[in-house]
């Protein structure tokens, strides 16, 4: 195109490659232009330049949060309840909406019981990362997890630390993996906040990766 006036073309890039995230995120593409009769190169614009990427979605990811009794682990749970407390105490018996209040989480060296079931329901093994957001309200200090093996009950303390002051959201690796169609335990714990009289809510996800 001369000077001044504009011109379209479309090409395909490695069509038959395999990209990954990175190869997009660093894509560079350069374009010069040619003057009619001329030998020199001359400078010429992009205005707008439109990527278009094809690509084939891998296996779904699926973790079923369930109960943690034999007819429940394999029941959808949609909330876990902490009951009330005094402001900066720690709480670490929560139970689920499947199982009941009467059935919370147990922390013991021989009777130990989570408060939900995680089933890896993918095709996969996957290494788990656990995200939990801020609570509302910032009635959460501190959180604590403990993923452990189905079925293990000398969990004595939840030591290992989700989140930090103020209830901060973290996503964390939690080193441990899951095969498919097995479950992990989740066992889980809050320090309070000063704040009284007060409810919150927070939303807990599982992510998986493959190793």
């Amino acid at each position: 195109a001369m000077p001044g006036s504009e011109s379209s073309f479309s090409v395909d890039i490695f069509a038959d490659r395999a990209w990954n995230w990175t190869d997009i995120g660093n894509l560079e593409v350069r374009a010069v232009a040619k003057a009619s009769g001329k030998q020199n190169f001359t400078d010429d614009y992009i205005d707008v330049l439109y990527i278009q990427v094809d690509y084939t979605a891998g296996p779904s990811t699926t973790f079923l949060i369930g109960g943690t009794e034999t007819g429940t682990k394999d029941t959808g749970v949609t909330t876990i309840t902490f009951p009330a407390d005094a402001p900066e105490s720690t709480i670490c018996v929560p139970y689920n909406n499947v199982d009941g209040s009467g059935d919370s989480q147990v922390l013991s060296v021989d009777v130990s019981e989570p408060v939900v079931k995680i089933k890896n329901t993918g095709a996969a093994t996957y290494n788990i990362t656990l995200e939990i957001t801020t609570w509302t309200n910032s009635i959460v200090n501190m959180e604590h997890y403990n993923l452990a093996t189905d079925g293990a009950t000398n969990i004595s303390v939840v030591t290992a630390e989700l989140s930090n002051a103020s209830g901060a959201a973290r996503s964390v690796a939690t080193g441990v993996s899951i095969a498919s169609g097995a479950y992990k335990d989740l066992y889980l714990k809050l320090l309070l906040g000063s704040v009284a009289g007060k409810s919150g809510t927070s939303t807990l996800t599982i992510l998986g990766e493959t190793p």
